[in-house]
């Protein structure tokens, strides 16, 4: 049996998320009722809007990509 490649396309590059320079990691969050969805974190901490609850990754603003 000859090798076959597992895909015939190459794989993307990981392209990361920054803001003001600082790396940008998905997390996923579970609120007090259950509901889960994928957040952002900065330096560990979770980014949350004024009223405590986190942002959903995909409205997170971005200032740049490394």
């Amino acid at each position: 049996m000859g090798y076959k490649a597992p895909t015939k396309t190459p794989k993307p590059s990981n392209i990361k998320r920054t803001i003001n320079e600082i790396e940008l990691k998905p997390c996923m969050y579970v609120s007090s009722t259950g509901k889960q969805y994928m957040s952002g974190t900065l330096n560990g901490e979770i980014i949350v809007d004024k009223k405590g609850k986190a942002i959903p990754f995909q409205h997170i603003k971005t200032t740049g990509i490394l």
